[in-house]
C-alpha cells in the first residue's frame, strides 16, 4: 500500500524532497524494481543539499 500512494504521488509530482524520494527508492528497491528504484534515486539526487542523503542500502524498506 505505501508503495501505491508514493507511485501515486511521484507520478503527480507532489513528493516534495529528497527524503521523500529517497523512501520511493526503497520501497521500488524491496519490490525488486531496479529501474524505478534509480529513478527514484536520480529525483532525490537532484533536489537534495547532500546526495549523501540519497544512500539507499539493500533491506532499507523492510517492513514497507
Amino acid at each position: 500500500m505505501r508503495l501505491t500512494l508514493f507511485n501515486e504521488l511521484a507520478a503527480k509530482d507532489l513528493i516534495t524532497s529528497a527524503h521523500g524520494y529517497k523512501a520511493l527508492a526503497a520501497l521500488r528497491e524491496a519490490k525488486g524494481d531496479t529501474a524505478g528504484r534509480d529513478t527514484a534515486l536520480a529525483r532525490c539526487k537532484s533536489m537534495a543539499k547532500d546526495a549523501k542523503v540519497c544512500g539507499v542500502s539493500s533491506g532499507a524498506a523492510q517492513g514497507a
